[in-house]
C-alpha cells in the first residue's frame, strides 16, 4: 500500500535552491551521484531537484523536520549513502520524477559505492509534480543485493548495468515506519539463518555416454579363432578399455 505525501511550498523552494547550489558548487561526490540515473547526470539540475524533493517527502513521511533530518551542505563530500536515519535505521532514498516508475533502481554510476554505503535499507519514492509524492516501499540492502536485476543491452528503461528491483516486491513503508533498530537487526539475523539453513540445490544428474565395448565372442567370430585375432585388434580393444577406466567415456 502506497501513501501520498504533500510537500509544502517552502520545502519546494528550498529543494530548488539546494539543487542550484549543488550544480554551482560543481560537487561530484557520492552525494551527487547517488540520485543520478544516467552517467553524467550528477550535474543535471532536474535530477538533483527531483531527488531532493523525494528525500524531503521521505522525511515528512517519517514526521521529521527536513531541515534537520537531511544533509544540506553541498561542499563537504558524500553522505555515505544515507539520506535519513529513522529509529536508528539508515535509509537511502531512491527517487523518481516519473509517477509511473515501476522499479527501485541503483544507478550504474553509483554502483562503485554500493558495498561501502552505510545504509541499512533502500526506500522508493516517486512523483511527477513539485509537491505530491508517493511513498512506494522499501527493502533491506541485503535483499536488494540478493534479488536485484541488471539492465542488459537494449533495455530502454535504464543504462546498461543499472541494478533494479520491481516495486511490486517491496515492503510497504508503514512497516519501516514502525520498525525499531532492534527489530530490524533481529529480522536480518532471522533472514540470514534461514538462508544458511536452506538445503543446497540438488546436483543435476550425470549423463553418461553409452559405449559398446567389443566382446571376445565377437572378436573370435570375426577372426575365426583366438590365435587368429591380430595384434592391431587387441591394441584397439585394450586402448578402448583403458579409456573407459580412466573416465574418458562411460
Amino acid at each position: 500500500m502506497t501513501e501520498k505525501i504533500h510537500v509544502p511550498q517552502k520545502w519546494v523552494d528550498r529543494a530548488h535552491e539546494f539543487a542550484q547550489k549543488l550544480i554551482k558548487d560543481g560537487e561530484r561526490s557520492q552525494a551527487s551521484i547517488d540520485v543520478s540515473y544516467e552517467p553524467g547526470s550528477a550535474q543535471d539540475f532536474d535530477v538533483q531537484y527531483s531527488g531532493r524533493l523525494c528525500e524531503i517527502a521521505a522525511a515528512l513521511y517519517f514526521e521529521a523536520d527536513p531541515g534537520t533530518a537531511l544533509r544540506w551542505e553541498t561542499n563537504r563530500g558524500g553522505d555515505g549513502g544515507v539520506d535519513i536515519v529513522h529509529n536508528g535505521i539508515a535509509i537511502d532514498v531512491k527517487g523518481s520524477a516519473n509517477s509511473r516508475a515501476e522499479n527501485l533502481i541503483y544507478s550504474v554510476t553509483a554502483l562503485k559505492h554500493f558495498e561501502s554505503s552505510k545504509c541499512d535499507v533502500l526506500m522508493f519514492v516517486r512523483g511527477n509534480t513539485t509537491d505530491e509524492f508517493e511513498i512506494v516501499g522499501w527493502c533491506s540492502k541485503a535483499r536488494f543485493r540478493r534479488d536485484h536485476g541488471v539492465a542488459a543491452e537494449g533495455d530502454k528503461r535504464f543504462c546498461v548495468g543499472t541494478w533494479y528491483l520491481d516495486s511490486a516486491t517491496l515492503t510497504p513503508c508503514d512497516k519501516l515506519k514502525a520498525l525499531t533498530r532492534e527489530q530490524f537487526d533481529a529480522a536480518l539475523a532471522r533472514a540470514r539463518s534461514k538462508e544458511e539453513a536452506a538445503p543446497a540445490p540438488a546436483p543435476a544428474p550425470v549423463q553418461y555416454e553409452r559405449v559398446e565395448l567389443p566382446s571376445l565372442q565377437d572378436m573370435l567370430a570375426e577372426h575365426g579363432g583366438y590365435m587368429a585375432i591380430p595384434q592391431a585388434a587387441w591394441d584397439r580393444y585394450y586402448a578402448r578399455l583403458a579409456s573407459i577406466r580412466s573416465g574418458g567415456a562411460h
